[in-house]
């Protein structure tokens, strides 16, 4: 979808059965424990001053969220969107916001009013910082790739994604409800 806006638009992948049905665009990575670790192993930073990782779990982007995420790299290296969320479903990571910043995830789904969405985006500068930073407990114990940036001092914008209603699909549960709204 993000190519039909008209932006460069690149799969980074480990799998080589993604890379033959993808073809054109796409950037081989090592393994990788997440997607944050796979968009930093490419050159696109060295490339582009801005990359918007809209993670493949996440069919439903919009140029509306592109932009939004673009945008919002003026302010701060590393951006996340996040929307409201009346009752979350396990596989969602819920987020703490103070201000338009966000300052904590959470698996807890007691906590969760606002989730953490697969938009996310990161400033040329956001490399640097990754390759000098080192991975943090929390990003090991809890699964959640954002806690190295808060646990080496980096502030993460948040962009509110207002009523998308998009789903992320990180469990067969999550798909069934993304072709149950088609």
């Amino acid at each position: 979808k993000v190519r039909a806006y008209g932006y460069p638009t690149f799969v980074a992948t480990d799998s080589v059965k993604v890379q033959k049905l993808i073809g054109e665009n796409t950037i081989m990575t090592p393994h990788c424990c997440h997607g944050t670790d796979r968009v930093m192993r490419t050159n696109l930073l060295g490339t582009y001053e801005k990359v918007v990782n809209v993670q493949g779990d996440n069919p439903d982007v919009t140029l509306d969220i592109v932009e939004r995420i673009i945008s919002a790299l003026d302010n701060e290296y590393v951006v996340n969107g996040y929307k409201k969320c009346e009752s979350a479903r396990q596989s969602q990571v819920g987020v703490r916001l103070k201000g338009d910043h966000i300052v904590n995830y959470s698996r807890d789904t007691q906590e969760k009013g606002y989730v953490a969405t697969g938009f996310h985006g990161y400033h040329r500068v956001a490399k640097y910082i990754y390759q000098n930073s080192k991975p943090s407990w929390r990003e090991s114990d809890y699964g959640v790739e954002q806690f190295r940036w808060l646990d080496n001092g980096v502030r993460i914008q948040g962009v509110d994604l207002g009523d998308w209603d998009g789903i992320e699909i990180n469990t067969q549960e999550d798909y069934n409800e993304w072709k149950q709204r088609r």
